[in-house]
This record gives structure tokens, sequence and C-alpha cells, in this order.
């Protein structure tokens, strides 16, 4: 499987070193819900979404469930989708977490988190080569998503690529080096 266990932590912060970490999004932290909704719909997703999110850590069951509402309100939201393949990742529901992230992507949504945590995932079902273009997918849609370049490099190295694997490397090296100031 893959380096570690999969963790969910804030955008932005760091994942812990040596171990691909799927991404959440905290309720309000980005839009993730498209124009043309109705408002209605756009409403009740928004709020499935804050009770899904204040329900993860006490009951991912009902977290769940508060998900699939949001999505079934609006099947764009990419924060609820995001969410929701992470939980189902976490709880080892590895193959509706594919699925959820699956229809995403055919949804045509380059969300570079959803591709992140749809690599994480196929590297933890040891589906590297498929990983691999998860990532690069992921980094076609943020080149600077560092996490993503680290955890593609050391598939890479694992897929005796050492030139990807280098290439990445340093670029995850760049994007983290602290700058004096």
């Amino acid at each position: 499987g893959g380096d570690g266990a999969a963790v969910g932590h804030e955008p932005g912060a760091a994942a812990p070193a040596g171990a691909p970490a799927v991404s959440a999004r905290a309720a309000g932290a980005s839009d993730g819900v498209p124009v043309g909704r109705s408002d209605d719909s756009t409403a009740d997703a928004r709020a499935w979404f804050a009770r899904a999110t204040a329900l993860e850590r006490d009951d991912s069951g009902a977290a769940v469930h508060a998900y699939e509402r949001a999505l079934a309100a609006d099947p764009a939201y990419v924060d609820a989708r995001i969410n929701l393949g992470r939980l189902l990742h976490d709880t080892g529901r590895l193959g509706d977490a594919e699925r959820v992230y699956r229809e995403g992507v055919r949804a045509g949504r380059a969300d570079p988190v959803l591709l992140f945590n749809l690599g994480v995932l196929l590297e933890d079902l040891d589906r590297l080569p498929e990983a691999v273009d998860a990532y690069e997918s992921a980094l076609r849609a943020d080149p600077q998503l560092a996490d993503g370049h680290f955890n593609v490099a050391l598939l890479y190295e694992k897929l005796a690529q050492p030139r990807e694997a280098l290439r990445h490397m340093a670029r995850y090296h760049l994007l983290t080096q602290r700058r004096p100031g």
C-alpha cells in the first residue's frame, strides 16, 4: 500500500513527512459550489456540508450521510466530494472512495485536491501507475502543490524512474524551503 495511513488536514497545512496525506476542506474554506445552481439547492448543499464537517469527529457514519445529502443537493459540490471521499478512505471503504473521486473527475472537475486524494487512494490500493497519473493530473491543475510533487517523486523512485523522481523532489524542495524574511 501507500507509505502510511491517510490523514486529513486543513488546506495549506503540511503533510507528515514520508506519508501521503489526504486533504480535507473545512466548512467555508472555499466556495466549491458552481454558479448556476438554484439558491435553494446551494443553501441545502452548504447546510449539509456544514453539518457533515461538524459530525466527522464524533459520528463518521452520520457525516458520510450528510456529505451524501450535500452531493444529492448539488452533485458538483467539490468540497463535499473531497471530504466524502477522504472520510470513506479513512474508514476503509476504498471502493466507495474511488467511486466518489472518479465521479468528480468524470464531471470535469480538475480540482487538485480531489485528484491528489485519488492519487493517495490508488497508491494505498497498490495501483502505482494509476496513482502517478492522478498525482500528475493534480500537478497540472496546481503546479504549486508541494505534497503532490513529494508523493509522485516517491512513486517514480519505486517505479525505477529516477530522472522523474529527482525532478519532482527538486520541485518539492523548492516549494517548501523557507525564505528569509
